[in-house]
């Protein structure tokens, strides 16, 4: 078997098989960015299916949730505290706190339900199987003044 010679993929240096700039020009049209950054989220959505703990070298964690049997994978920002959906219902939603994320995945799954969602406890950290909670501080309690 003969694999085909690859080519240059759009005006980068990255090596490509031919037709392969057309079907990242298409998909880049899917989801209505430029093909550079429909190739970055493929690149995000590798590192993220390939690893499933924390990304080494980074601050960010990679979390999956599930909703309505839909799975979507995301990356987490320990830094920022921001998620990043990669692939599945709403791949593409960028730097959104997790429960506005876990709105937008409910919304993409099914518009009719509300999006509030508490994102701590929706999105599950992929390498431990436990809620996004369990990686964060827990929330400060409010008090009271008291006024006399």
């Amino acid at each position: 078997m003969t694999l085909p010679r690859p080519t240059t993929l759009i005006t980068s240096s990255i090596p490509a098989a031919p037709g392969d700039a057309e079907r990242l020009a298409a998909l880049a049209k899917a989801w209505g960015v430029a093909p550079e950054q429909a190739l970055g989220r493929l690149l995000d959505a590798a590192r993220v299916l390939g690893l499933p703990g924390p990304i080494p070298g980074s601050d960010e964690v990679a979390i999956h949730a599930v909703y309505r049997g839909r799975r979507a994978d995301a990356i987490f920002s320990m830094r920022t505290r921001r998620v990043t959906i990669i692939t599945g219902p709403g791949a593409g939603a960028a730097d959104l706190y997790s429960s506005r994320a876990a709105g937008v995945v409910v919304q993409a799954v099914d518009p009719s339900v509300s999006p509030s969602r508490r994102g701590p406890e929706f999105w599950i950290v992929t390498a431990t199987g436990r809620p996004l909670s369990s990686l964060l501080p827990p929330p400060r309690t409010r008090r009271s003044r008291r006024t006399k």
